[in-house]
């Protein structure tokens, strides 16, 4: 009858902990319509502190940012031309960050953070 708790209780708590990491989302977005760089930086930097993500550097094509929640954090580089921007992981704290070869798992909340900052871009590449 032990064995028969435990293993219902391991069965129940397996499921809980897998779903708490995931492969790191890095999205891209291509442009439609020809943009100046610098339109194209502002809409990505407007996005950014929209979502409290700080600009950590930048550079031509290159922005470095932080977000911190409570006591997680995270930094991403985007990369950005006239035709496309891509959003790349670079290092984490407190988000159950693994690697798996070339693969970086994290919490699914980084996702959940990297998705509403991918839909702010587009949104403001629509209005321009």
């Amino acid at each position: 009858m032990k064995k028969l708790v435990l293993i219902m209780l391991f069965g129940l708590t397996v499921p809980v902990l897998a779903g708490k990491t995931q492969p790191a989302y890095e999205p891209e977005i291509f442009i439609e319509g020809n943009h100046s760089s610098e339109k194209i930086a502002q809409v990505i930097k407007s996005a950014l502190s929209g979502r409290t993500w700080a600009v950590k550097g930048e550079e031509k094509g290159v922005i470095k940012s932080q977000i911190w929640v409570r006591s997680h954090s995270a930094k991403i580089r985007i990369t950005y031309t006239k035709k496309s921007i891509k959003i790349h992981f670079e290092a984490s704290e407190n988000l159950n960050e693994s690697r798996k070869g070339d693969t970086v798992f994290i919490h699914r909340n980084y996702n959940r953070w990297i998705t509403n900052l991918e839909n702010d871009i587009k949104a403001g590449l629509f209005s321009l």
